[in-house]
């Protein structure tokens, strides 16, 4: 089933700097398939027919690969996530009432799970709810560090002792 009120934000601007490769990490295959094309087959196989992917740097390399696929929105300047979904945010249309923002590095995100933040959300009927996950050490997730003001890790601050590291997963009012 088509949520038809639901668009989904697919993070893919970043630089990917921890993968130490030419090649942009959400291009990179698995499987037979790019990491980016399992995340919007996850999102298309959910139900989520409309997908806006933001793209910075190297941002040719995704919209050539995705042409015709996604929509696309340019962030031009790496500005944080906040910005990027700021600027995914003015192609979303005013019949949509409800986004799904999330990474696209993330092709292990299951059809189920989605389902299950869709169902959950509205069975609470509240405005948002948020995907996190149980991690032994969340810095070796990679977003596990603390945020600075600027959305930028903070490594100097002192581990708050969180288990739980944000997956940058989330469903909420448009």
């Amino acid at each position: 089933m088509e949520e038809r009120y639901l668009v989904a934000i697919v993070l893919a601007g970043g630089k990917g700097t921890r993968m130490k490769s030419d090649l942009r990490k959400v291009l990179h295959d698995l499987s037979g398939r790019s990491v980016i094309r399992h995340a919007v087959a996850n999102l298309r196989e959910a139900g989520i027919g409309d997908v806006i992917v933001v793209v910075g740097h190297r941002r040719d390399l995704v919209t050539e690969h995705l042409d015709g696929e996604v929509r696309f929105a340019v962030q031009e300047h790496q500005l944080g996530t906040g910005h990027a979904v700021q600027l995914a945010l003015s192609l979303v249309g005013e019949t949509s009432q409800s986004v799904f923002d999330c990474y696209g590095d993330m092709p292990f995100l299951s059809t189920s799970t989605i389902r299950r933040l869709i169902d959950t959300r509205s069975h609470l009927g509240v405005a948002g709810v948020i995907l996190t996950m149980i991690a032994d050490n969340p810095p070796d997730y990679g977003r596990g560090y603390p945020l600075s003001v600027d959305d930028r890790p903070n490594r100097n601050s002192p581990r708050l002792g969180f288990e739980s590291a944000s997956a940058a997963n989330e469903l909420r009012n448009r």
